[in-house]
Protein backbone atom coordinates (compact mmCIF):
# COMPACT_ATOMS: atom_id res chain seq x y z
CA UNK A 1 0.00 0.00 0.00
CA UNK A 2 1.35 3.63 -0.85
CA UNK A 3 0.34 6.42 1.31
CA UNK A 4 1.75 9.99 2.10
CA UNK A 5 2.95 10.11 5.65
CA UNK A 6 3.95 12.99 7.69
CA UNK A 7 6.23 12.62 10.05
CA UNK A 8 6.95 14.69 13.29
CA UNK A 9 10.59 16.40 13.14
CA UNK A 10 11.95 14.86 15.97
CA UNK A 11 10.56 11.21 14.85
CA UNK A 12 11.95 11.77 11.63
CA UNK A 13 15.75 12.43 13.73
CA UNK A 14 15.44 9.40 15.20
CA UNK A 15 14.80 7.22 12.04
CA UNK A 16 17.59 8.68 10.26
CA UNK A 17 19.75 7.88 13.25
CA UNK A 18 18.91 4.43 13.31
CA UNK A 19 18.71 4.16 9.36
CA UNK A 20 22.66 5.95 9.44
CA UNK A 21 23.96 3.14 11.86
CA UNK A 22 22.35 -0.21 10.36
CA UNK A 23 22.56 0.99 6.66
CA UNK A 24 18.50 0.04 6.32
CA UNK A 25 16.73 1.16 3.49
CA UNK A 26 14.18 3.89 4.74
CA UNK A 27 10.74 1.98 3.83
CA UNK A 28 12.17 -1.69 5.31
CA UNK A 29 13.25 0.27 8.76
CA UNK A 30 9.47 2.42 8.96
CA UNK A 31 7.83 -0.88 8.58
CA UNK A 32 9.89 -2.65 11.13
CA UNK A 33 9.27 0.40 13.59
CA UNK A 34 5.62 0.32 12.85
CA UNK A 35 5.48 -3.57 13.34
CA UNK A 36 7.26 -3.07 17.06
CA UNK A 37 4.72 -0.44 17.77
CA UNK A 38 1.75 -2.48 17.07
CA UNK A 39 2.71 -5.12 18.93
CA UNK A 40 3.84 -3.36 21.86
CA UNK A 41 0.20 -2.00 21.49
CA UNK A 42 -1.44 -5.36 21.57
CA UNK A 43 0.48 -6.66 24.23
CA UNK A 44 -0.83 -3.56 26.35
CA UNK A 45 -4.28 -4.76 25.68
CA UNK A 46 -3.68 -8.73 26.52
CA UNK A 47 -2.33 -7.73 29.28
CA UNK A 48 -4.49 -8.64 32.52
CA UNK A 49 -5.91 -5.63 34.17
CA UNK A 50 -4.85 -4.00 37.15
CA UNK A 51 -6.39 -5.43 40.26
CA UNK A 52 -9.01 -2.74 41.49
CA UNK A 53 -7.68 -0.93 44.67
CA UNK A 54 -9.27 -1.67 48.34
CA UNK A 55 -8.58 -1.76 51.67
CA UNK A 56 -9.75 -3.17 54.68
CA UNK A 57 -11.46 -1.69 57.59
CA UNK A 58 -11.42 -3.36 61.54
CA UNK A 59 -13.83 -2.35 63.64
CA UNK A 60 -12.39 -1.43 66.71
CA UNK A 61 -13.74 -0.23 70.01
CA UNK A 62 -13.40 4.07 70.96
CA UNK A 63 -11.14 4.43 73.80
CA UNK A 64 -13.03 7.73 74.34
CA UNK A 65 -16.08 7.78 76.95
CA UNK A 66 -19.32 8.36 74.70
CA UNK A 67 -20.35 11.61 76.76
CA UNK A 68 -17.43 13.65 75.34
CA UNK A 69 -19.03 16.70 73.85
CA UNK A 70 -15.63 18.94 73.46
CA UNK A 71 -12.26 18.99 72.89
CA UNK A 72 -11.54 20.48 75.74
CA UNK A 73 -13.06 17.34 77.67
CA UNK A 74 -11.02 14.88 75.80
CA UNK A 75 -7.59 16.61 76.20
CA UNK A 76 -8.62 16.66 79.97
CA UNK A 77 -9.29 12.96 79.39
CA UNK A 78 -5.96 12.27 77.66
CA UNK A 79 -3.15 14.37 79.36
CA UNK A 80 -5.08 14.90 82.41
CA UNK A 81 -6.74 17.54 84.09
CA UNK A 82 -3.01 19.86 83.84
CA UNK A 83 -2.93 19.80 80.18
CA UNK A 84 -2.55 22.90 79.26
Amino acid sequence: MRTTLTIDDDIAVRLAEIRAGDGERFKTLLNRVLRAGLASLREDAVRAPARPFSTKTYPSKCLLPADMASTHEMLAFAEGEDWR
